[in-house]
């Protein structure tokens, strides 16, 4: 089926809603033209209806949604804080453990992992393990009375 080189025309005289008499003569004539005329002026009919009868939804059912939005939005902005500064002090305990270790005691890394026994390691890794549960779990807190308002 060959299709007729002014269809292209027709489509946007129908998307237009216009109407132009030599165009609407030639449809009159060229069966391509006509179905395509036709098909495109149902679609435009239906666009019509749609945009005069789509709901709209009440003003202060926008606004409620427009300020969960928000807080929503506000809410995961606290969320990516809270991990920034908790890992930040995950860090910064592991490199003050190491610095205290390798300044005060004297001691190397590399003497440090050549002397751990596991005896000592394991009466040592509960208290020191416990303090770093602690500084990770106190930070979200301290960030939140550092950062709230009254």
């Amino acid at each position: 089926m060959n299709g007729c080189d002014r269809e292209e025309l027709v489509l946007d005289m129908a998307r237009a809603g216009r109407n132009d008499a030599e165009l609407t003569a030639h449809i009159a004539v060229c069966d391509s033209c006509a179905d395509v005329a036709l098909v495109a002026g149902a679609v435009a009919a239906d666009h019509v209806d749609a945009l005069r009868n789509a709901p709209v939804p009440p003003s202060g059912l926008v606004w409620w949604r427009m300020q969960r939005r928000a807080a929503d939005d506000a809410a995961r902005d606290a969320r990516r804080a809270v991990i920034a500064a908790q890992t930040l002090s995950f860090v910064a305990a592991i490199a003050i453990v190491v610095a205290l270790l390798t300044t005060i005691g004297g001691v190397s890394i590399r003497a440090l992992r050549d002397a751990v026994h596991l005896p000592t390691l394991v009466q040592w890794s509960l208290p020191l393990g416990l303090g770093l549960a602690v500084c990770v779990a106190l930070a979200p807190v301290a960030i939140y009375f550092a950062v709230a308002r009254d």
